[in-house]
């Protein structure tokens, strides 16, 4: 597509576009995915938390692009510059590839069939970008990092998802997530989709039970971070018993060998 459009005009463009009060839904997000028939790579992961979720999301995608996968990584928010947020093996979106893309976004926009209350916003394009960059790159795999939440963010909409990981729970977002712990990491774990894996690294026992009782509702296989002596066998970084004694070596402390030993068990098939 041929366009005159600069790409401070295009990043302006996409920065202008807000939900002006609306309420977060995935709705808009949905209807974008489908307008513009993008759909997530073969093996995603959501990555979904309170702290530490841009580390996780960069650590995920770097794994996996060393393991052989052409894989996406989708960032939010940006640190620096704009293109940090879309890449593909490490290799950030280009200016050229955003102005294209907003150039089709705008013609969309301009003829948004589908009434104000699904009309896409910020993140919703933005993450479209990436759905769209990771198509045409040809990648196999794809993590993304949530906005705000889980259940009502733009990345609820991605279908199919192979893993969601939950990397802590704390106080954020009080006025759009609530104003408790409790109903903080209940719009969290909306992320959890039906029989989809959960890694889960909160450690509060109230947020843990309601881990666990929305992943056993929904049939999800769930992985523990730091788990109680009850479910030892569910942490993907706790090797069995016997085997940790014969390759511990002598001196580490029992709590830094239980986050950094290999996984207790092979992950489960994602894809």
């Amino acid at each position: 597509m041929t366009t005159t459009l600069s790409y401070q005009a295009a990043l302006d463009w996409l920065f202008t576009r807000t939900r002006a009060g609306a309420p977060r839904t995935s709705a808009r997000a949905t209807q974008l995915l489908a307008s513009m028939r993008l759909a997530p790579p073969p093996l995603t992961a959501v990555v979904v938390g309170t702290n530490g979720k841009g580390s996780v999301t960069t650590m995920l995608a770097s794994g996996l692009s060393a393991s052989g996968m052409r894989t996406g990584r989708f960032l939010s928010p940006h640190v620096e510059a704009f293109e940090e947020r879309i890449s593909v093996d490490g290799k950030p979106v280009t200016r050229e590839a955003v102005v294209e893309f907003v150039a089709t976004a705008r013609a969309l926009d301009a003829v948004w069939p589908f009434g104000e209350e699904t009309r896409p916003a910020f993140f919703e394009w933005t993450l479209a970008l990436a759905l769209s960059e990771f198509a045409k790159a040809g990648t196999s795999a794809g993590v993304l990092e949530a906005g705000v939440g889980g259940g009502h963010d733009a990345t609820r909409a991605v279908d199919p998802v192979s893993l969601t990981v939950l990397t802590n729970v704390d106080l954020d977002h009080l006025d759009a997530l609530g104003p408790t712990l409790e109903t903080i990491a209940q719009d969290k774990v909306g992320a959890f989709r039906q029989g989809v894996p959960v890694v889960c690294g909160a450690e509060q026992p109230e947020v843990v039970a309601l881990v666990k009782e929305a992943a056993r509702a929904l049939g999800a296989p769930l992985y523990l971070d730091a788990p109680s002596a009850a479910d030892a066998q569910s942490s993907i970084f706790t090797l069995p018993p016997a085997i940790a004694a014969a390759l511990a070596p002598p001196g580490p402390p029992a709590a830094y060998t239980k986050r950094t030993a290999a996984p207790t068990h092979a992950w489960p098939r994602l894809g």
